[in-house]
């Protein structure tokens, strides 16, 4: 994929973990909500288990002429190892307050920590652990991208947490496709693992990566980060040069028309920013408007970026790039 089309991606990184600890309310209220989905569901499955258990040992103690006080005295059977008990373990309901130290601790990019503190749920099969285990093996790898440290064991320690995370969203959508951060994850390892595979299969990963954000958009629907990465897909494509195009296209991808892009760009983050407060989209924002010419405009939402008061490291990164962008404005 064009250097241009690979950037957005690598500034995703940056958006879904600013999300959970600096967006309002409303992004903690669409992830709690999603929480509460999967407790209901643990909690009905284990009454339906109870209520079988329950009719079967009626059943059962009728045809062998038991009464109940003489069924009562019975030694109670224990499940297997890797029966229906092992089952519920694997997908348990996690601790709130344990995902959310996660998420603030991944939204400064604490990996070491935010992976110790996820270890508490141990092997677990649960969507929410999943996509976060999943965000900690691209954040990882990131790092050693940006350190430039790709080669001997790092390469190989890049590949595997890549293989890792993608392994570990790809099973989240199995369990759960209607999980919205598993969606919004999977376009970043889906590029990740693309990186690895050579360019053809970057180009061709292009729709797809667009389709991810869609989905994730349409998932979360109070949640500003999505929409954010949404829009700079298309920023990016705007970017492209003609060559590039060319060869997006000869790939078999959408490409739309520079001025559409910018314009779907400007929709999806105008968006963003009515949902949560963000140095990254304010960024983003001043640079689409400057792409189209609107300087004036870009200029507001640049210094706003620059003034925010950071909240993550994502912010930190977009006030530094922000800075850059004003210089001309200052001379």
């Amino acid at each position: 994929m064009p250097s241009a089309l690979g950037s957005v991606l690598r500034l995703a990184r940056r958006v879904p973990v600013a999300t959970l600890a600096a967006a309002p309310c409303s992004s903690r209220t669409s992830s709690g909500t999603s929480r509460t989905h999967y407790r209901r569901r643990h909690q009905r499955h284990q009454q339906d288990q109870q209520e079988q258990r329950a009719c079967g040992c009626g059943r059962g103690a009728a045809a062998l002429g038991l009464t109940v006080a003489t069924f009562s005295q019975l030694p109670q059977q224990q499940d297997e190892a890797d029966g229906p008990a092992a089952a519920l373990v694997a997908t348990a309901e996690p601790d709130d307050d344990v995902l959310d130290l996660v998420d603030e601790l991944s939204a400064w990019e604490r990996v070491e920590e935010a992976r110790k503190e996820l270890c508490s749920f141990g092997v677990s099969r649960h969507p929410e652990v999943l996509w976060r285990e999943a965000r900690l093996c691209w954040l990882q790898a990131e790092r050693l991208k940006e350190q430039q440290q790709l080669a001997g064991d790092a390469k190989t320690l890049h590949a595997r947490l890549v293989a890792e995370g993608y392994a570990c969203v790809q099973l989240a959508l199995q369990l759960d496709p209607a999980c919205g951060r598993a969606h919004q994850w999977m376009s970043a390892l889906r590029y990740a693992r693309a990186e690895l595979r050579g360019p053809l299969a970057r180009l061709r990963c292009v729709d797809q990566l667009r389709l991810d954000m869609e989905r994730a958009v349409q998932l979360l629907p109070a949640d500003g980060a999505p929409r954010t990465m949404l829009g700079m897909w298309y920023y990016e494509v705007s970017q492209l040069n003609w060559v590039e195009r060319q060869a997006v296209k000869a790939a078999g991808q959408t490409v739309p028309g520079p001025a559409e892009c910018l314009s779907l760009a400007l929709h999806w983050m105008m968006e963003a920013d009515a949902l949560y407060a963000s140095c990254l989209n304010d960024l983003m924002l001043g640079k689409t408007l400057l792409a189209m010419g609107d300087s004036e405009r870009a200029r507001t939402y640049v210094e706003r970026a620059a003034r925010r008061a950071p909240r993550d490291q994502s912010d930190v990164k977009a006030q530094l790039e922000a800075a850059e962008l004003l210089e001309p404005w200052r001379d």
